[in-house]
């Protein structure tokens, strides 16, 4: 899944990757699984192997199942994928996958005091929520937001600007972010919570969590920002 079916394109596909799916499709007792599975994976008596490409779509289908993720409140959405990094050696922040677009996601209820619950809880000052959704074509549309809960003015337009670095080795212009404006992010109702946000779309969409997280890690101990 990680690879998108094993696609040049993403960036992520190695060696192992190809060998693991090949070994799993050779591997697997196929003939063993019942009738309604056969079914679903369109398995032919011929070849009792399924086709790799509909594998793939089914599982994506369900990772990006809109139904779960529209039925995720705020909170629920943070913590199901979370990941924290450490700064050093006693700071910490952290980064949420949530997969669903962006601006679906925080039009859900409850933003401000979520966000703030839920960097109170983890006890972190910086929070990055990155979205992938999937796009009409079957492709990967990525975004970020950058929150930030009592910390300086310029630590959430400093982080995006690094992330933007040509030098990053992420190809391009970073990751290539540009800021936009989403309904119910408006500066004043998130200073109520003590908290700051910006919201980006992600053009190059090759870098994912793996390397966004520890490319932050490196800017907050270079920086000398305090978390």
């Amino acid at each position: 899944l990680d690879t998108v079916n094993l696609s040049s394109e993403v960036g992520k596909v190695t060696q192992r990757d190809i060998d693991a799916v090949d070994g799993l499709l050779t591997n697997t007792r196929w003939t063993q699984l019942s009738d309604h599975a056969w079914s679903i994976l369109e398995i032919e008596e011929v070849d009792p192997r399924p086709d790799p490409t509909k594998l793939f779509n089914l599982l994506q289908g369900a990772k990006y199942n809109e139904g779960f993720w529209t039925s995720l409140s705020i909170y629920q959405g943070l913590r199901y994928d979370y990941k924290d990094f450490a700064v050093g050696g006693t700071e910490r922040f952290g980064v949420s996958t949530v997969l669903m677009p962006m601006e679906s996601f925080l039009s859900k209820k409850r933003l401000r005091s979520s966000i703030r619950r839920f960097m109170d809880e983890e006890d972190i000052s910086f929070l990055g929520i990155m979205f992938a959704s999937q796009t009409v074509n079957g492709g990967i549309n990525r975004q970020l937001s950058l929150c930030g809960k009592d910390i300086p003015n310029d630590m959430l337009s400093r982080a995006a600007e690094y992330l933007n670095n040509p030098g990053l080795g992420f190809g391009g212009d970073g990751l290539d972010l540009h800021l936009v404006s989403v309904p119910h992010t408006a500066t004043s109702g998130f200073a109520d919570w003590g908290i700051k946000i910006q919201n980006f779309d992600q053009n190059n969409i090759q870098p994912s969590r793996k390397q966004i997280g520890p490319m932050l890690e490196i800017f907050f101990n270079a920086s000398n920002m305090q978390l």
